[in-house]
């Protein structure tokens, strides 16, 4: 159910809002289409999906979200059993793309948001305080007061600067963990992540394990095996299909891997568990 959906008509200025929404999705609902719009971030604030986009799927659940930009192919549709809540907005302006340089929200398609972040904190009230007042919208001051909040937010806690003088030791760890968890399903490397932070492998994983207490590769392997314990309990999908999904193009590396993780073989896992007892083992790594 589409609980709001509001167009603006607002001038091309710097930034504005061209857009806001809220939808509780129920088991059938699905899109896909080229997108018109500019740039429209989600939020996911209940609830489980999918997003595809560029030939990738991501699960995506509570403070999660996507981004879809102007051609971009998408599709995406909510988990039969838990049907997600969304919330979004669309953005314009002759300045949006400098002020996204510098945030993960510039490039990525799927990010994680701080739980109880100010960033969404700023998404909810857009949104919210439209619904309630929809006969009567505030004015455009209040928005673009909303939308200049929104960023100094964003680049607070999407900050991605490519020097470790410009990011504390604590951001340089948490973008390596949205980075992995992102982008876990592509071919990445430790050492990829490494340089896409412009740092040493080493002082990344002293970095990482001071703050998460395990390793980026051993959150790499946790978070590729967990995604492909879902997906062998929630699809039909084969476990050579499910491997190249999680990021493994080698089905017998897969298996064995998900051996030692488990105890079981993919098989074996499917044929014993059940999706409940599968959550405990998402919620490990997933907050």
């Amino acid at each position: 159910m589409r609980n709001l959906w509001v167009y603006f008509n607002n001038p091309e200025t710097d930034l504005n809002i061209d857009e806001c929404g809220i939808q509780t999705y129920n088991e059938v609902e699905t899109y896909q289409y080229k997108v018109y719009q500019n740039y429209v971030l989600h939020l996911v604030v209940d609830g489980e999906g999918f997003f595809k986009v560029d030939g990738q799927e991501y699960r995506l659940s509570k403070d999660e979200g996507y981004i879809i930009r102007h051609s971009d192919d998408v599709h995406y549709y909510p988990n039969l059993e838990h049907p997600w809540t969304t919330y979004w907005i669309g953005l314009k302006g002759d300045k949006l793309d400098e002020y996204l340089t510098g945030t993960l929200l510039k490039n990525e398609h799927v990010i994680k948001f701080h739980p109880n972040g100010k960033t969404q904190e700023v998404i909810k009230n857009i949104c919210e305080t439209t619904l309630k007042n929809e006969s009567n919208l505030p004015n455009e001051f209040w928005y673009k007061s909303q939308l200049y909040l929104l960023f100094n937010y964003i680049k607070k806690e999407f900050s991605v600067k490519n020097t470790t003088n410009s990011l504390v030791s604590k951001e340089l760890a948490e973008v390596a963990y949205h980075y992995i968890y992102t982008n876990y399903m592509n071919e990445i490397s430790i050492e990829e992540v490494a340089e896409y932070l412009a740092v040493s492998r080493s002082y990344l994983y002293k970095l990482f394990k001071k703050k998460y207490d395990f390793s980026p590769q051993q959150f790499l392997l946790d978070r590729r095996l967990t995604v492909a314990a879902s997906l062998l309990l929630t699809t039909d999908d084969t476990i050579s299909a499910i491997s190249q999904k999680v990021g493994f193009h080698d089905p017998l590396y897969f298996s064995k891997s998900f051996s030692n993780y488990y105890d079981l073989s993919p098989s074996k896992f499917r044929e014993q568990h059940d999706y409940d007892s599968y959550l405990e083992s998402w919620e490990k790594f997933g907050d």
